[in-house]
């Protein structure tokens, strides 16, 4: 596993392959193992969806377009496979990231540069490694997955199930990619990541909030979450849109080959610089007499300043989106409320929920839409 840099790539994430991927693979397949428990028959299965028809029509802007959820593969796609591209994207960020910028600013980099490989194979073999692990991730959560499947008599087959990870995959190999070429421009691994996963964040909330209003649903072309939900394979009669699959793998190679352009024409642990000027010393004394240098917590708040203007205009410019779209999601939550203020009757949909895996805050003594008891 020392022979070359891709292999070196590889050992050094065989712990995330085996935890990422067997960790992705428990969350489908105990969803998929829990519903088939809850709802043994076909009869039981058209009542849970009948009882989830009005929250996947009300919370449109949240949960995206609905799907038949009547059968395991529609339940599976709806209760699961939104929020998983979301965290292997962000891995992929990390990762990419952290194979090339991460290496040239602990220096590692340079040491890797003394050997005989010029710097357009090294960085061929890191962006390959990068992509056969995330292979790897989803070879290992497919075998989990099918593997529940199986036992559960689920009715999810191979290659339904290998399809739908190959294609949320496929985005986040994008994204990685995508990581990578933004790492060109900044001088941190910390920064090109935090970008990525920024606009990341932003294009699913354009596929989501956007994408449920007539007024603002153009904006979901810019989102590649949009190519990427166009295609379910876990739902029976759903088609396959061979376009929308490519989208995603032709834009990570396009980023790759834009990242490997501008990493030849900047220094090692540098930024990308347009213009090219000669090097000037300069002698900066440090003045332990100003205020943000009096203590180390102070010091700490100076040095997290830019992030946290970041974080904060991000925030705002989403606090303000939602705003704005106020008297057009308004009549959407009213109907999800059941346009009252008393609490809704009890609905089998909790007996759902509550069998499986629901990231929430809430309880079972909470009044919230559709899930409360009285």
């Amino acid at each position: 596993m020392l022979q070359n840099i891709l292999l070196k790539t590889i050992r050094d994430n065989w712990k995330a392959i085996m935890g990422w991927g067997v960790g992705m693979g428990l969350i489908l397949g105990l969803n998929l193992v829990a519903y088939i428990v809850q709802y043994p028959t076909v009869a039981d299965r058209l009542r849970g969806a009948q009882a989830l028809a009005p929250l996947l029509q009300s919370f449109r802007f949240l949960l995206g377009e609905p799907v038949d959820v009547s059968t395991p593969g529609g339940y599976l796609t709806w209760r699961v496979v939104g929020f998983v591209p979301v965290l292997l994207s962000i891995w992929a960020s990390l990762s990419a990231t952290g194979s090339t910028r991460g290496e040239e600013e602990s220096g590692i980099a340079d040491l890797v540069l003394t050997t005989p490989h010029s710097r357009s194979n090294v960085l061929l073999q890191k962006w390959l490694g990068y992509s056969l692990s995330l292979l790897g991730i989803l070879l290992v959560a497919w075998l989990v997955t099918y593997g529940s499947s199986l036992a559960a008599n689920g009715g999810v087959g191979p290659l339904e199930s290998l399809l739908m990870l190959l294609n949320l995959g496929l985005l986040a190999w994008f994204w990685g990619s995508l990581a990578l070429l933004i790492a060109q421009f900044v001088r941190s691994r910390g920064a090109a990541a935090g970008i990525t996963i920024g606009l990341m964040l932003l294009t699913y909330l354009l596929n989501t909030i956007a994408g449920a209003l007539d007024s603002t649903r153009w904006l979901t072309y810019l989102s590649p979450f949009r190519y990427t939900n166009l295609n379910k394979p876990l739902v029976p009669g759903s088609s396959f849109d061979l376009l929308a699959f490519s989208i995603a793998p032709l834009l990570a190679v396009a980023s790759f080959a834009l990242a490997r352009y501008f990493y030849l024409r900047r220094d090692s642990g540098a930024a990308l610089q347009w213009r090219k000027s000669q090097p000037v010393a300069r002698l900066t004394t440090v003045n332990w007499h100003e205020r943000l240098l009096n203590n180390i917590f102070v010091k700490s708040l100076r040095d997290l300043r830019l992030g946290a203007l970041w974080w904060s205009l991000a925030l705002a410019l989403y606090c303000g989106y939602v705003a704005g779209l106020g008297s057009q999601l308004l009549p959407i939550i009213k109907n999800a409320l059941g346009g009252s203020n008393s609490p809704p009757a009890a609905s089998p949909v909790r007996s759902l929920l509550a069998t499986t895996w629901w990231p929430s805050a809430c309880s079972t003594s909470c009044h919230c839409c559709c899930l409360a008891t009285p």
